[in-house]
This record gives C-alpha cells, sequence and structure tokens, in this order.
C-alpha cells in the first residue's frame, strides 16, 4: 500500500506513478500545469482508492478527512522571505511577474525597494528576508491547499509600514538583505527606533545576553516583496490576517491583537499601498472560535520566529476557548526557519505540548493518518492533564460497525478473541470517534464490550458478561475459563505426575548416553584410546610456552581440550590419571622461575603459542632458547585476532630477536605447515588460532 500512495493521488498520471517522491517527482507536480490540473480534478477518485488504502489502517477513514472543522493556516508565503527562483513560465502565476510594486511612487522606495524581492529577466531575486529552502515549501502549502478544500484556509502575511520598528537603522534607510541586529553581541548597534510591543519589550530587556532582534526593511506594503509567493494557489475564500501593520508595534504572532483581518477582495489583500487600508480590527483567535475549528493544521515562514510564535499561541487558546479535542499540527515540510538551532527548539517546544503534534510527512494523506492513528491529543483537556486513562491511541469509525472498529482501536488486546473496546462518537459532531475501553480494563477478559444508548440519549460501552462473571466490568465472580481450568487440573493431575516421571527417566538416559559418546582421540586399528609413553628422564608431554598478558586464557582452553580429548585408560580414576598427557603449564605446574630450563628439558615437545609481546617477555625467551639449544620439536600456534592479543605473523615475527628468527621460523616467516582454524568448542572463551608452522630446534626445517 506505501508503494501506492503517489499513484493513489495522482492516479490517472501513470507518469509520477513511476517516480519517487522527492525533487523530480515535486518538479513534475508544481511544473506542468495539465499535471496539477488533472491531480486537482482527480482528487475526487483519488480518495476513493485512498480510501482502500486507509481500510487496511488501525484508524478512522473519516478522521483522515478534512471536514468543517479543521483549517489550514498559512504564515507568510511572501516575497520578502522567498529565495532566488526562476520564472516558472509553464505554470500560470496568480498575478503578472513585470517587476513593478503595486506602489511604485511610495516615498521609501529609494531605500527600501532595490533590497527587496523582485523580477529581474527571467529571476525573482532573493527577498530581503530570505529564508533558506523557503522556494521548497510552495508546492507542500498547494498540496496542503487541495487537500483542505473541505475544510477551511487561512493565511497570515507582513505587512509593514515604510518605517517600521523593526526594521534595522530605518534611519539610514535599511541594512543588507540576510542581516539581522542583535543588541547584546554589539556587532550593530540598537537603532534609535525600536518596537514596543509586550514580545519586543520581554525580549530587549531580558537578562544578558539580550536577544533583541532587528530586521532588513522587508514586506512594506505596495511593494512586490510584501504580495504572496505568484506560484501560491489561494482559494477566493482564504482569510487573511495582516501582522504589524503598525509602525510602532511588531506581531510575530498571528494571534496578537495587534494583528487586523484584511477586507480586500478575494486576490487583492496584497495590493494595499498603506499597511492598515482594508483591514478591520479581527483578530485569528476570533476567526477560530467563529468556525468552531478544533484542529488546525500550521505551515509556513519561518518556523522559529512567526510559526512558532503562532502555534505556541494557538495552543495556549489566546483569544478562544479549547476544547479536549482540539490539536495543533505544524507541517515541517512546509516551513522553514532562519537560525537551525532556534528552529529545533520550537520544534521541542511545540511536541512537548500534549495538544502539539509535529509532523514530517510531505503529503497531507500521509499526515493526517499519523495523526489519526496515534491521537494522544485526545487524551487531554484545556488544562493540558490527562482526564481518561480508559482512552486507547487511535481514532475510530462509530458507524463502521463492532467488527471495525474493534480493529481500529484494540491495539493491547489482540487474538483475545474478545471485544474489548467500543467507539465513543466526539462531542463536536464530527462523523468519527475515538477509541474507548469498556470498565475492567475492557469487561476484564470476561465479557464483550458493547455500545448503548441511555436513557439521556448518550452512548456509553457497557460489558456483556459471561455466565458466572458480573460487576461493571464483569471483574467479580469466577469465569467460564476458571471453572473449566479447576476441572482439567483436577483430572489430569496423575497423568502429569507420570508425564514428569518419564521425562526424568529420558533425562537420565540421555545424559548417560552423551557420556558415551563424549568425544576422544582413538586409535584407527583397535579403536581404543592411545596408551602415550615417556622417554627415561622426561616428565612432561608437551610444554606450553605463551606469555601471560596476552595468551593466558588461550594455552587454558588448549590444556582442557587436550585433556579432555585424551583422558586416559584404566578402570579406576588414579590409573586414568597416571595414563593421560602430561602437559605443563606454569599456573598448574610452575614451582620455581629459575628452573624454567629444566622443565623445558623435561619435557617431550614445546608448544610456542605466539601472540603480541611474546619474543619482548623475558621468561618466554628463556622458554624458547631452552628448545632451541635442547633440539626441542616445536609447535608454533599463531594468534591471529588482534582483539584476543594477537597480531599479523609479520608483525610478531619482527619482535624475534635475530639469533631466533632462523632457527624457529623458515626464512622469511614462510610457515612450515598449512594454516589451519584451531575450534575452541563450547568453551566459555571459544577462542580460535593458527596453526602455522613446527620444527625442531635445530634449523627450523623438518623436526615438526
Amino acid at each position: 500500500f506505501r508503494s501506492l500512495r503517489p499513484c493513489a493521488r495522482s492516479w490517472a498520471v501513470l507518469l509520477l506513478c513511476v517516480i519517487p517522491k522527492g525533487g523530480l517527482h515535486d518538479s513534475l507536480y508544481a511544473g506542468v500545469p495539465a499535471l496539477s490540473l488533472l491531480t486537482r480534478t482527480a482528487r475526487a477518485s483519488a480518495a476513493d482508492m485512498l480510501g482502500l488504502y486507509s481500510a487496511a489502517l488501525s484508524a478512522s477513514r473519516q478522521c483522515q478527512v478534512f471536514g468543517p472543522r479543521d483549517a489550514i493556516l498559512l504564515v507568510d508565503p511572501q516575497n520578502c522571505f522567498m529565495e532566488n527562483r526562476t520564472v516558472n513560465g509553464s505554470v500560470e502565476a496568480a498575478y503578472p511577474l513585470d517587476g513593478a510594486d503595486v506602489n511604485p511612487g511610495a516615498t521609501g522606495q529609494s531605500n527600501f525597494s532595490h533590497y527587496d524581492a523582485q523580477r529581474i529577466g527571467d529571476t525573482l531575486t532573493d527577498g530581503s528576508l530570505k529564508v533558506a529552502g523557503s522556494s521548497l515549501i510552495i508546492p507542500v502549502l498547494n498540496d496542503w491547499v487541495d487537500a483542505a478544500a473541505g475544510g477551511r484556509t487561512l493565511a497570515t502575511m507582513d505587512y509593514h509600514p515604510e518605517y517600521h520598528c523593526s526594521f534595522c537603522k530605518t534611519h539610514e534607510g535599511g541594512i543588507l538583505p540576510g542581516s539581522y541586529c542583535l543588541s547584546a553581541f554589539g556587532s550593530l548597534p540598537v537603532p534609535d527606533s525600536r518596537c514596543v510591543d509586550a514580545i519586543s519589550e520581554e525580549s530587549f530587556f531580558r537578562s544578558n545576553p539580550t536577544a533583541y532582534y532587528q530586521w532588513p526593511s522587508h514586506c512594506v506594503a505596495g511593494t512586490f516583496g510584501a504580495r504572496f509567493d505568484p506560484y501560491l494557489n489561494l482559494p477566493n475564500d482564504t482569510t487573511v490576517v495582516k501582522l504589524g501593520t503598525g509602525s510602532g508595534r511588531d506581531s510575530y504572532s498571528g494571534f496578537s491583537s495587534a494583528a487586523v483581518t484584511s477586507t480586500a477582495a478575494a486576490g487583492e489583500h496584497d495590493h494595499q499601498s498603506t499597511s492598515t487600508a482594508a483591514t478591520v480590527n479581527v483578530t485569528l483567535g476570533e476567526h477560530l472560535q467563529r468556525g468552531n475549528i478544533t484542529r488546525l493544521f500550521v505551515m509556513g515562514l519561518a518556523t522559529d520566529f512567526v510559526v512558532s510564535a503562532t502555534v505556541n499561541d494557538a495552543l495556549e487558546g489566546l483569544g478562544y476557548g479549547l476544547s479536549d479535542e482540539y490539536v495543533v499540527v505544524l507541517v515541517e515540510p512546509g516551513s522553514k526557519g532562519i537560525i537551525p538551532s532556534n528552529t529545533e527548539a520550537a520544534l521541542l517546544t511545540i511536541r512537548n505540548h500534549p495538544q502539539g503534534f509535529t509532523t514530517d510527512e510531505r503529503h497531507p494523506a500521509d499526515a493526517m493518518r499519523d495523526l489519526c492513528d496515534d491521537p494522544s491529543w485526545l487524551r487531554y483537556g484545556a488544562d493540558g492533564v490527562e482526564h481518561d486513562a480508559a482512552l486507547l491511541g487511535s481514532t475510530c469509525d462509530p458507524d463502521a460497525g463492532s467488527g471495525v472498529y474493534a480493529e481500529q482501536c484494540d491495539k493491547r488486546g489482540g487474538g483475545s478473541g474478545r471485544t474489548r473496546v467500543w467507539c465513543e462518537p466526539l462531542r463536536n459532531g464530527r462523523d468519527w470517534g475515538r477509541c474507548r475501553l469498556c470498565p475492567g480494563d475492557g469487561c476484564s477478559n470476561r465479557g464483550d464490550c458493547v455500545p448503548r444508548t441511555v436513557d439521556t440519549g448518550e452512548r456509553v460501552g457497557e460489558c456483556d458478561c459471561e455466565f458466572g462473571s458480573f460487576g461493571a466490568g464483569c471483574e467479580r465472580g469466577m469465569s467460564r475459563r476458571a471453572l473449566v481450568n479447576i476441572l482439567i487440573i483436577s483430572c489430569t493431575s496423575g497423568v502429569v505426575a507420570l508425564l514428569v516421571l518419564l521425562a526424568a527417566t529420558l533425562c537420565h538416559k540421555y545424559a548417560k548416553a552423551r557420556r558415551k559418546a563424549k568425544q576422544a582421540v582413538l586409535l584407527r586399528g583397535s579403536g581404543g584410546a592411545p596408551e602415550l609413553s615417556l622417554a627415561e628422564g622426561l616428565q612432561y608431554h608437551l610444554f606450553l610456552s605463551h606469555t601471560w598478558a596476552t595468551g593466558q586464557d588461550q594455552v587454558a582452553l588448549m590444556k582442557r581440550r587436550l585433556l579432555a580429548l585424551m583422558p586416559g585408560r584404566g578402570r579406576t580414576a588414579q590409573a586414568r590419571q597416571r595414563s593421560a598427557p602430561k602437559i605443563f603449564r606454569d599456573v598448574d605446574d610452575l614451582q620455581d622461575t629459575d628452573a624454567l630450563e629444566g622443565y623445558v628439558a623435561s619435557s617431550a615437545c614445546v608448544l610456542i603459542f605466539l601472540t603480541r609481546g611474546y619474543f619482548l617477555s623475558p621468561a618466554c625467551l628463556r622458554e624458547a632458547r631452552a628448545a632451541v639449544q635442547a633440539n626441542k620439536p616445536l609447535i608454533i600456534v599463531h594468534e591471529a585476532d588482534t582483539t584476543k592479543g594477537g597480531g599479523p605473523l609479520a608483525d610478531l615475527i619482527a619482535e624475534c630477536p635475530a639469533d631466533l628468527v632462523r632457527l624457529i621460523f623458515r626464512p622469511r616467516g614462510e610457515p612450515l605447515l598449512e594454516e589451519k582454524e584451531m575450534e575452541g568448542g563450547s568453551d566459555a572463551h571459544g577462542d580460535q588460532a593458527d596453526g602455522i608452522g613446527a620444527g625442531d630446534g635445530g634449523d627450523g626445517g623438518d623436526g615438526g
């Protein structure tokens, strides 16, 4: 279903079906009029296909559709905030792009218009306060405008007078685009004129460091920079709220009491030559309150300033009351910030609010799916307190039948065979509801949760308890399953005892068989264990030479494995111990360090476990020299794993004194035997090493 999303949105355009979501897909969508028109025309049919996809989701289908109580808010999508972009001749602009300002005769034009956005040839230049990546949001905003056809569209716009208090160096005609003044850092002085609204006052007098921002001249009424982006498809019924229209007061939030509503005709909200013309003192909050909006989707510029201030005020419910079904969603792909650290902080603040929600989904259908599939915002009231712990994390369709909404809701009790939830209709008259557990955590698994309409007309969920159970949540009495379980336990106790006895017998036989099948070294001919002998004067069959720091554990493993493979012969333990291999290991057998050479001399052969630092150990050098001088057969085992004290063979040979290299190794360090991997069995260490060579102590050659 995920792979069908692009096709479902524009199913009649086969080209878009084979192009992944991303830059090329979005460019085609926004850049070819026929495709955009066909996409909008096919929206109803595409919604039907999306319904097939939504039906497979554990969330309400109705919740994922924009309704009259949903609204999108487009924040300041104006030319003054846009970055440099090419005129798209294949798409019809919302107004002529001749580069001329609406009010070319404004008195302050010479001071600021050449800094703000304008058309030069086939290019729309950077706005005076451009936001990085701003041009990417327009296709996203247009998608949301199309998707919200059943809801309401609102937009805010900065619409400043020529000499606004927030403009840095207003007495000098403005500053270069992309700049701003910070009073705390001293790089630019705070101008004589500064904003006196509550936000600016708080920022200016905040304890060090003060972050009082002053901006370049931007979005001046009557200029091209103040107009909406020409490729933004605003509906004719869009409600437009203007910010910063007074010369001595700024407005970051769309809910500011200083914000005003445009009364201009459709498509002419950005035509006025003065900032206060064609406006009325109606705030954004009043519009939402009048429309009884409960879901607000916000996107635009810039995330860390106007967008975040607007969202935060919306979450605090300034100007209108919140309901427990209210949520504010910030659409990240449709928003861009100015300062990255401030942007991340703003997003975190929104996510931490109980009724705040952010989505990183590019397409509205995907964002709506995520919102409806995990509506934690339905748990909280205006005070931010979780008032109903019986709510489950999903939405549902009340009229879809118990089987459907049980699938949508019951994410915690799947497979029980019981209906534990019911779908409670929302009080605001929406067509979808929220999932709720019946009492007793879903009828205590002793009954089914069913919706009923009580005398007051209210719809509630009640438990239909099975035989033997009673109470609001079927929590009292004994369940039918419990009765059956008691009977089964009583009748089968004897069988269980017999099974336990049988299992103990089988375990005993299995353990005995394993002991018989224990691995051992046997003679080919007789199949019996070899009888080891020692020449006169010898005490050990094998001497294990190693450095303590990097080889102790591996050598201990070797000795244990050798003794396990050749446990000795005889009926008694003493007899088997006498005939078992005699292996010298310093931890077990060393009594006198001055007698190392004697221990080597009393061994039939010597195994050198070659690890990092072996030839740097004085004791190891004594053992190696003693073995060479006594002409003992040598077995060289190389540890290659660097994490277990090993290393490349050449590096370890390089540590060997020159007089011992030829006596122990072949010229150039070539191995005497083919390399083989030594398996460590099931020992806790599980070490592996390579047997790399063997030779006698005389010439390092053939005495392996």
